[in-house]
């Protein structure tokens, strides 16, 4: 059996997942003083406001490492039940293809069995937070970035009734159930990727809105910041496009999960 890493201890490889998530950031320089340019005092509270939006901006990228690290697990352990929805398919596409002996077909229900009974130890060992989100008990989440900024994911059932794999009552009809799984299972994993590329977004534009802090904890521009608007202003149209473009990606994939 496969062997599942525990993605409650997701944010310990966080970093791993790609480059659009960073550590905290270092001030570049201490603001200019006695040039008459500004007012020293002005420059320090600059600074200092500059400071506070890079800590809230850093925490937000480091929330989103995590969550994309619960994606990228999720999205693991729906290509490995996919593998073997997929062994099960062959294997009933083999008995329906053939002139088998009694004893040959009750072997192909054993090895559908075995199979079936990997599928649901797999799935009960993929959980966050206490839900099995693939079993007969998942229960659809959310995971939050920001107050406006949710990662949705449906629970599907992937679990297989081992007791049903039976070929006594023909092979098409099992078939056509696998096929179905596996077609779901393929959804669910494409849906996986939409939201796991819409947080790689949203993090880049967060390490985006981080250069521009950093560059105002230079001395240099400390004069230029404190003429212009907030960062999470500057960037709020960008947000609100990602947003738009995030939504139109899981109403897509949400169609294709929908029960036929």
């Amino acid at each position: 059996m496969l062997e599942h890493e525990n993605i409650l201890g997701a944010n310990n490889n966080a970093e791993a997942v790609g480059g659009a998530f960073r550590g905290t950031p270092t001030p570049r320089g201490q603001p200019a003083s006695g040039n008459g340019a500004y007012d020293d005092s002005a420059a320090a509270r600059i600074e200092n406001r500059h400071r506070l939006e890079a800590a809230a901006v850093d925490e937000r990228i480091r929330r989103a490492g995590l969550v994309c690290s619960v994606l990228q697990n999720f999205q693991n352990s729906a290509a490995a039940l996919l593998d073997k929805q997929k062994q099960m398919g062959q294997l009933v596409d083999e008995a329906h293809g053939g002139t088998y002996t009694p004893s040959r077909m009750m072997r192909f229900e054993k090895e559908l069995g075995e199979i079936g009974s990997q599928v649901n130890q797999m799935i009960d060992s993929v959980e966050f937070e206490g839900n099995r989100i693939f079993s007969s008990e998942g229960r659809n989440m959310s995971i939050s970035i920001t107050s406006d900024f949710t990662v949705a994911l449906p629970a599907k059932n992937l679990s297989v009734d081992v007791g049903g794999l039976s070929l006594a009552e023909g092979t098409k009809s099992l078939a056509d159930k696998i096929r179905y799984q596996v077609e779901v299972t393929t959804a669910y994993e494409e849906c996986l990727q939409h939201q796991k590329e819409r947080v790689k977004d949203f993090a880049n534009a967060l390490n985006f809105e981080l250069d521009i802090l950093q560059d105002g904890m230079d001395g240099s521009q400390i004069e230029l910041q404190a003429a212009l608007p907030s960062p999470a202003h500057v960037l709020k149209d960008q947000y609100g496009a990602i947003q738009s473009q995030a939504h139109a990606d899981a109403a897509v994939a949400a169609r294709l999960l929908e029960d036929t």
